[in-house]
C-alpha cells in the first residue's frame, strides 16, 4: 500500500529495497502495456497471414505515437513527484490539471493524425492490395482509442508520481484481461456476436481502453 511504501522510505530503509518496492509494479505495468499488441497479433494471427500482416504493418506508427505520448507523461509525473516532495498540495493540483488538459489536447491531435494517415499508411508501407482494407480499418478504429490511451497513460504517470505504483499496475492488468476476453468474442464471433476478425481486435482494444 502507499502508506507502507511511504513508511518504509521514512524509516530510512536501504535504497535498493525502496527502489524495488516502488519499481516492480511500474515494470509490470509496462510489460502489460506491451502485451496488448502481442495478444492482438497472436489472436488475429490464428486467422491467417493476411490478418496478421494487417495488424503488424501498423505497428511502427503506433509505437512511434507511444514514444511521443510517454515523453510528456514522464515529464509531468516528475513534476508531480517533485511537488509532493516539496509538500505543496496546491502545486500538485495545478500540475495535475495542466497535465490532464495538455494530454487531452495531445490525444485529440494524435487522433486527427492517425485518422488522416489511415487512408494511405498501409499503401505507403508497401502493403499488398488484399491487406490494405483490413489494415486501414484496424488503424482507423485503433485511432479512436488514442485519447483514452493517453488519458490512461497520464493518469497512471501522475499516480506514480504521487507514490502509488500499484494502482496503475492493477488497471493495466484489468485492461489486458478485458482485451483478451473481448478479442475472443469479437475476433471469432462468440456468444452470438459477429466475427469481425482484424476489426474485432481493434474494437476490443478501444473498449478496454
Amino acid at each position: 500500500t502507499r502508506q507502507k511504501e511511504q513508511q518504509l522510505i521514512k524509516e530510512n530503509s536501504s535504497t535498493r529495497k525502496t527502489v524495488l518496492l516502488l519499481a516492480w509494479p511500474a515494470i509490470l505495468e509496462q510489460i502489460m502495456q506491451t502485451m496488448v499488441s502481442y495478444v492482438d497479433l497472436a489472436m488475429v494471427g490464428s486467422m491467417g497471414v493476411n490478418a496478421a500482416a494487417s495488424v503488424t504493418i501498423n505497428t511502427s506508427l503506433l509505437w512511434m505515437i507511444n514514444g511521443i505520448i510517454w515523453g510528456p507523461v514522464t515529464g509531468f509525473s516528475v513534476l508531480a513527484a517533485t511537488a509532493v516532495g516539496q509538500n505543496d498540495p496546491e502545486k500538485v493540483k495545478k500540475i495535475m490539471r495542466q497535465a490532464i488538459i495538455a494530454m487531452l489536447l495531445l490525444g485529440l491531435l494524435m487522433l486527427a493524425l492517425i485518422e488522416g494517415l489511415a487512408q494511405f499508411f498501409a499503401r505507403m508501407m508497401g502493403a499488398e492490395p488484399e491487406i490494405i482494407p483490413d489494415a486501414r480499418g484496424y488503424l482507423i478504429l485503433i485511432g479512436l482509442g488514442i485519447p483514452f490511451q493517453i488519458m490512461l497513460a497520464i493518469c497512471s504517470g501522475l499516480v506514480r508520481g504521487l507514490g502509488d505504483t500499484k494502482t496503475p499496475m492493477l488497471y493495466n492488468i484489468l485492461f489486458n484481461l478485458l482485451n483478451i476476453v473481448l478479442n475472443y468474442l469479437l475476433i471469432f464471433g462468440k456468444l452470438g456476436l459477429p466475427a469481425l476478425g482484424v476489426r474485432g481486435a481493434a474494437i476490443a482494444t478501444v473498449i478496454s481502453q
